[in-house]
């Protein structure tokens, strides 16, 4: 059964007069218990999405169309009072930037509290510390570092205070925007690792999303691949590791060195990622795809279906047949 149901939804910043589509008719489906990944270059739309599940887009931000729907109750029309209800409570979020998400000047304790004491208003201030406790126990930092503040924790530690954080509203789905990016290799091992156990001991449906290849071989059951603000391919990580059908997933792929199957060397993605302010007709990737064709520059490809649950969106494969049809 799917927790989190996203059906064509857009997302639009307005800035200087412009207008920026940061996510465009993107679907995809986060079935309950399960760790999706979603993956795809620096601007590709990927925290964006992650802020719009939300409810928390910047003042020139907005969702313009489609669905959010989650645990069966649908998001986009809330105002702030009914996302208070959700945000924090049934939905948690790590965010990109540990340092960032942490306020300076108050004890890590008290901002694990916080969110405590805000969502259940008949909880005493002792019972929230009591449970803020255990969460901080849960992600691995010693009681004698409970109380200190930020700047006194390591990057590692201050990402499980994030995580802490955000799993104090006991939700059923986890947001992860990046958890890992900033951090050193032995560190994100451990984050992992971490949250590996938080899924089992916890039940809980992560949202992990991140650049990283690796990283999602490891964590995730399925991985949504991401292109200047559209989805491209879907499916479980043995079929998009195993046979990649889009173009850029493939590209994406033999960007990362895997010296278990003898390739060592890492090949880029010529150019760069086009401009969400006047995108490319068409295929968003075709000036960069080895395989573009005329076609791909005019019409915008459909979804096909593949074997499993594996579906992308290309000319390759002709005119496709919509997979959310």
């Amino acid at each position: 059964m799917a927790l989190l149901t996203i059906r064509d939804l857009t997302v639009e910043y307005r800035r200087a007069g412009r207008v920026i589509r940061a996510a465009d008719r993107v679907s995809f489906d986060i079935e309950t218990g399960t760790v999706v990944g979603l993956v795809g270059e620096s601007g590709s739309g990927k925290s964006t999405l992650a802020l719009a599940m939300m409810g928390l887009l910047p003042r020139n931000g907005a969702v313009t169309g489609g669905s959010i729907r989650f645990d069966g109750a649908e998001m986009t029309g809330l105002d702030e009072t009914g996302w208070r209800m959700v945000r924090g409570r049934r939905m948690g979020m790590v965010f990109q930037g540990a340092m960032n998400s942490l306020n300076p000047v108050r004890r890590v304790l008290d901002q694990v509290a916080e969110p405590i004491l805000t969502h259940e208003p008949d909880i005493t201030k002792a019972d929230a510390a009591e449970r803020a406790h255990e969460l901080l126990a849960l992600v691995g930092i010693p009681g004698d570092r409970h109380r200190a503040y930020p700047y006194e924790y390591s990057g590692g530690m201050r990402q499980r205070a994030g995580i802490a954080m955000a799993l104090s509203g006991r939700p059923a789905l986890l947001i992860a925007d990046e958890p890992v990016t900033a951090l050193d290799v032995i560190v994100q091992a451990r984050i992992l690792r971490l949250l590996e156990n938080l899924r089992e001991v916890l039940d809980l449906t992560i949202l992990f999303i991140t650049h990283d290849l690796g990283v999602v071989a490891r964590l995730c059951d399925r991985v949504v691949v991401l292109y200047a603000a559209r989805a491209v391919e879907e499916g479980t990580v043995e079929e998009i590791y195993d046979h990649p059908k889009h173009p850029y997933t493939r590209a994406l792929l033999e960007s990362v060195p895997n010296f278990a199957r003898g390739r060592g060397k890492s090949h880029g993605i010529p150019g760069t990622p086009p401009s969400l302010v006047q995108p490319p007709a068409g295929c968003r990737f075709h000036p960069r795809c080895p395989n573009s064709m005329e076609v791909c520059s005019i019409q915008v490809p459909g979804w096909t279906r593949f074997a499993g649950t594996q579906v992308a969106t290309c000319h390759l494969y002709g005119d496709g047949e919509r997979a959310d049809a």
